[in-house]
């Protein structure tokens, strides 16, 4: 696992499969991360990849809220916008 220090605004590139990842956000023990990819790249948040899986070791590389969708004041989860 390679482990980053980011500040707000700051972004991490998988340059190989197209994708940008940038530190949106902190707020008490949480994080906004914004994550731009191609469509033909599948991006889930971690719980949503492991029940894909069914039940799959999917290793420490899937962290938990890493996905594309982005959650409401509501707890629902939404598309995101312009990706």
């Amino acid at each position: 696992m390679l482990v980053l220090t980011r500040r707000i605004g700051e972004d991490v590139v998988l340059p190989g499969v197209r994708v940008r990842i940038t530190l949106l956000s902190v707020s008490g023990g949480r994080i906004r991360l914004g994550v731009a990819a191609p469509r033909a790249v599948e991006v889930l948040r971690g719980e949503l990849a492991a029940d894909e899986a069914d039940g799959a070791d999917l290793g420490a590389a899937e962290p938990p809220g890493a996905g594309r969708e982005t959650a409401t004041r509501r707890g629902k989860a939404r598309p995101p916008r312009g990706v």
